[in-house]
């Protein structure tokens, strides 16, 4: 299985401060991580493709595609590519979609979280998902 560039972090949200605020707060507590922003879960997917991210912070509400359906074709994609499968950070300000719970369940490397998060919390849950 090829690995994935493991100090990559990818943040998909449609808002555009609250994208820009995870990347200031992630790229100053972790500097050896590259970080790179997707606005909804198509311009996820594709970047994902191109740069196989570690860590996914995954808004599960945005246009065109949200997140949970994101990962869903992520996990594919490597699967067909024999590749790392990302960990996962669900981010919402509502309940999760039964889908989001199951991925949960299976596996415990995923998290959620809601928002607002915290900068402390958002650092210790990537940085744990990094190791």
């Amino acid at each position: 299985m090829k690995d994935s560039k493991r100090r990559r972090i990818l943040i998909a949200d449609d808002d555009h401060e609250i994208r820009e605020m995870f990347k200031y707060v992630l790229s100053t507590e972790l500097p050896n991580c590259g970080v790179d922003l997707a606005s909804n879960g198509e311009q996820a997917l594709k970047l994902f493709k191109k740069e196989r991210h570690a860590v996914l912070l995954l808004d599960l509400h945005m246009p065109v595609m949200d997140g949970a359906d994101a990962f869903m074709r992520m996990i594919e994609y490597c699967k067909s590519e024999d590749v790392a499968e990302p960990k996962a950070v669900f981010i919402t300000a509502y309940d999760p979609p039964h889908t989001v719970r199951e991925i949960l369940h299976k596996n415990p490397a995923h998290c959620l979280m809601n928002k607002p998060i915290r900068n402390e919390d958002l650092v210790e849950v990537v940085r744990e998902r990094l190791e």
